[in-house]
């Protein structure tokens, strides 16, 4: 079955449900909202949420497993780099078939990247 996790890397993560928020959590000062989540990959997930004008959008963010677990530390600071990269890259790109960033920050430790 294909990812809808928006392209992350596959790792030897653990693929367990990692649910990190649930519906109608408010994230970024109450600027987001969370709809549900739509997927996870090797070491992301994804979710549907509204802005605060009732827009949808996509937040990405680390399982917190990811950042949590003393497993993964060795890994944790490569992760959290090329989560960095990804959002420095997607929001230099300006083309209609490429998700543009409205925001990139931090939630619950958590590296986040909002896109529409």
């Amino acid at each position: 079955m294909p990812s809808t996790d928006c392209g992350t890397i596959k790792t030897g993560l653990s693929q367990k449900s990692s649910m990190v928020w649930v519906k109608g959590q408010q994230l970024h000062g109450h600027r987001y909202v969370i709809e549900r989540q739509l997927g996870q990959g090797g070491f992301g997930i994804t979710y549907l949420a509204k802005d605060r004008k009732g827009k949808p959008l996509v937040i990405k963010t680390l399982k917190d497993e990811v950042m949590e677990n003393p497993d993964y530390i060795d890994f944790r600071d490569k992760y959290q780099r090329d989560f960095e990269r990804e959002a420095t890259r997607l929001a230099v790109c300006r083309h209609p078939h490429i998700v543009q960033i409205e925001n990139v920050f931090h939630e619950q430790s958590l590296p986040c990247i909002a896109k529409f």
